[in-house]
Parts: structure tokens; C-alpha cells; sequence
């Protein structure tokens, strides 16, 4: 009823196409008709209809089938108000009540032949599309070709109507998969992360980009961070040799101490400060790179094909993790590894047997991480690409609110978003 069946033959995945946002790969006519078929589609039918120029974008036949077969057809049991300004003299012979609006204001309401003898506009636009019978209802598209083929040039006085059976290279190029999807996947890495990432990462540490600047300033961190181990650990050193001294010089002990505490919190404050400010250039720079892509980035062959979801998804997640999750990580990790070494060789400097215990830990330990990085990698990358889909979800809810409601589509759109939490929370 909707006369989308031709259209089905040139799109590339007929009605499984991916329309996309806003249909950018469909013409104006196959929008209004596309909605249409939505509404003609609904259960239950719905009571009252509004039809916003409906048949603006087709060829005559085509809105010949469209009044017949959907207008006062399907949709006969309900109340049709129908926005027009073109094919007036196939539509008012049908309609029980005109309203005729103009300069702001209302001009005519009424029965077609009240409104046509109130309004000069009315009569004008219907005498340009070559004028009809009130007195009887208008031809149906069963009927004579060379009627229908006069009736169009007859309607070409007025808004030249565009085929809507016909769909442009552009629009068909915009979907190019066999199967008509639209929209390219999000992509998942596999496997460890590459030595170009670090590489990225170490050369947003400087203007320059210089990756051996980079290296080199978070040596120097770590280099501070083993250096405040090491002085943590001779406060312990001390401690004990403060006990086991039999000289009771207080002022000694005590004075011995305090250098230590005062070097540890220098070299603490030295790398927390040193840090910081690496983490903030880095987050800066990156968040700027990004920016960069994305108002440099192409709109048919970027903004056409990713969801905006996926991108708030970078901006606000993806860089939130790397802005403070992924700098308190490598924090840890950097102490927890000095603690560990310094721990080790403060054991094999007591007691050298301690080494015996120490390679077959070393070797169970590398043997239960190699299967724990691998595990936790993927899912980090399954969960990162799992919560797209609820920005998407959100965003085009927000966009197509008016829509959602217009169809009662509320519940099954909650519904659905309940179904992609629930897939990113058993990440």
C-alpha cells in the first residue's frame, strides 16, 4: 500500500536495508513513504493519522496507488488528516472536510466545494494542476494509462513531484554491503596490544612527538619510584638496626630517621609532581588529536556510517580511562613492582636460599599471568565495544522521541535498552 516494493528492488538489501540516521541513503519520497508504511504496519490501527505532504516526492501513479491502496484503503477505518499542496485534484474529490491555510491565517474551512468556492488560492492551485470534478470521486490508478499520463502533465503546471520509485548513485553507494547495512562495525582488537600503541602513547608526552623524550621521561619516573622503594625500605633497614644496637644515642637514631622520611617524601612529591604532569599533557594532547579527527573527519564516508553513540562513546569513556584509570594502573603497577623487587632483594640479602622459592614462583606466576592478561584484555575490549550500542540507543531515543511516542514504540525501545545493559553488565 505504501508502493515501496519497487524501491526494495534497487536498494542493495531490499527491506532489510539499513536506512542510517535521518535516511541519508533514501530520497525525501521514500522517507514520507517509508513513515507511512510504519504507520499502515502498526497494531493496533491507529484512530487518527496525520500525513504531513505524503505524496510531495512521487510520480502521479504512484500517488494514485498511494490514495487508493493506503489512504482509502488499509487506512479507511481511520480519521486521515492529510498536510497538501500538491495533487489537489486527486485528493479533494475524497476529502470530507478542507481547511485552506494562508498568510497566517485561515481562509476557507469546509466541504471541497465550500472550501473551493472561498478560497481563490485553492481554485488557482487546482485550475494549475488541471482542475477536477468535485461531483465525482477521482480517477483510480486501474485506470486508463493515457488518462493518467494527461493528469500528469496536467499537474506539472504546479510542484514538479520527484520519482519515488527511483533511487539515486549517491544513495545507493552509501550502502555498499551485500546485505544493505549501512552503519560499519565496531571494530575489536585481538591480541597484545602492539609496540605502535606505546609508541602513540610515549609521544603525547612532548610537543615534539619524540618518542625517545617520552621513554625518556617515564624513566625518569620510574627511576623515582625505585628510588623512593629503595628509601621506604632502609627506613625499615634502620628501624631494625636501631634495635639491635646496644648504643642508646637517641638524637642519632631519631636525626637518621628523619633524613630518610624527608629524602622518601622528596622523591615522592619529585615523581608524584613529575607524573602528573606527564598524565595531564598526555590526556590534553590526545583529547586535542581527537578533536582534530573528528572536525577533519568526512561526512559521507565518517558521520554517514558511525553512530554518534560510538563517538560520545570515546569522548566520555574510552577517555575517561585513559585520562584516570589507565595513569592510577601504571602507578601501581610501577610500585608494586619495586615493592616486589625490593622485597626479593631483601630476602636473598638474609638468606641466599630464598632463590630456591624464588624461580618457581617467578615461573607460576608468569605461567598464571600469561592466561589472566589474555582473559582480561579481550573482555576490557568486549565490554568497551558492548557499551556502544547504549549510547547509540540513548542518543537516537533522545533525537527520535517525538517519533517513538507518534508510534507507542516506548515500551519495546525500553526493553531493548534493558537487553544492551544487560549484555554490558555480564562483561
Amino acid at each position: 500500500a505504501a508502493q515501496l516494493l519497487p524501491d526494495f528492488k534497487a536498494l542493495p538489501g531490499a527491506d532489510s536495508t539499513e536506512i542510517g540516521s535521518r535516511g541519508i541513503n533514501i530520497s525525501g519520497g521514500q522517507k514520507a513513504r517509508v513513515a507511512l508504511a510504519r504507520a499502515l504496519c502498526s497494531k493496533p490501527a491507529p484512530e487518527v493519522i496525520f500525513l504531513d505532504d505524503v505524496l510531495s516526492a512521487v510520480d502521479v501513479h504512484v500517488a494514485q496507488s498511494i490514495i487508493q491502496d493506503a489512504l482509502l484503503g488499509t487506512l479507511r477505518h481511520s480519521t486521515r488528516i492529510l498536510v497538501a499542496n500538491t495533487f489537489l485534484p486527486l485528493l479533494l474529490p475524497h476529502a470530507q472536510r478542507v481547511v485552506v491555510l494562508g498568510q497566517g491565517r485561515v481562509e476557507a474551512v469546509g466541504s471541497p466545494k465550500e472550501a473551493f468556492a472561498s478560497s481563490a488560492w485553492l481554485r488557482q492551485a487546482v485550475e494549475s494542476m488541471g482542475g477536477c470534478n468535485m461531483d465525482a470521486p477521482a480517477s483510480t490508478h486501474e485506470e486508463a494509462p493515457e488518462k493518467a499520463a494527461s493528469t500528469e502533465g496536467a499537474l506539472k503546471g504546479g510542484v514538479a513531484p520527484v520519482s519515488g520509485n527511483s533511487v539515486s548513485a549517491q544513495n545507493v553507494e552509501l550502502s555498499k554491503t551485500a546485505n544493505g547495512s549501512l552503519l560499519v562495525a565496531e571494530d575489536r582488537a585481538i591480541g597484545v596490544l602492539s609496540f605502535q600503541t606505546y609508541v602513540a602513547y610515549f609521544r603525547q608526552a612532548t610537543s615534539e612527538h619524540s618518542m625517545a623524550v617520552g621513554v625518556l621521561l617515564f624513566t625518569c619516573v620510574l627511576v623515582l619510584v625505585m628510588l623512593a622503594e629503595a628509601a621506604r625500605t632502609s627506613t625499615e633497614i634502620w628501624v631494625t638496626a636501631w634495635t639491635r644496637s646496644s648504643e642508646q644515642d637517641i638524637l642519632y637514631w631519631v636525626s637518621g630517621y628523619t633524613v630518610i622520611l624527608m629524602i622518601l617524601f622528596l622523591l615522592t612529591l619529585t615523581r608524584t609532581l613529575l607524573w602528573m604532569r606527564l598524565i595531564v599533557r598526555i590526556g590534553e594532547r590526545i583529547h586535542r588529536s581527537m578533536i582534530r579527527s573528528i572536525l577533519g573527519a568526512s561526512v559521507p564516508a565518517f558521520f554517514d556510517v558511525v553512530p554518534t553513540g560510538r563517538i560520545l562513546n570515546r569522548f566520555s569513556k574510552d577517555l575517561d580511562s585513559l585520562d584516570s584509570q589507565l595513569p592510577d594502573f601504571m602507578s601501581e603497577f610501577f610500585q608494586g613492582m619495586t615493592y616486589v623487587v625490593a622485597s626479593a632483594v631483601l630476602c636473598c640479602s638474609i638468606s641466599s636460599y630464598t632463590l630456591i622459592l624464588l624461580v618457581p614462583l617467578m615461573a607460576m606466576f608468569a605461567y598464571i599471568r600469561k592466561f589472566y592478561s589474555a582473559t582480561s584484555r579481550q573482555l576490557k575490549r568486549m565490554e568497551a565495544v558492548s557499551r556502544s550500542p547504549l549510547y547509540v540507543h540513548f542518543q537516537e531515543s533522545l533525537s527520535g522521541l517525538v517519533h517513538i511516542r507518534a508510534f507507542g514504540l516506548q515500551k519495546a525501545l525500553l526493553l531493548s535498552f534493558q537487553e544492551k545493559v544487560d549484555t554490558n553488565n555480564k562483561l
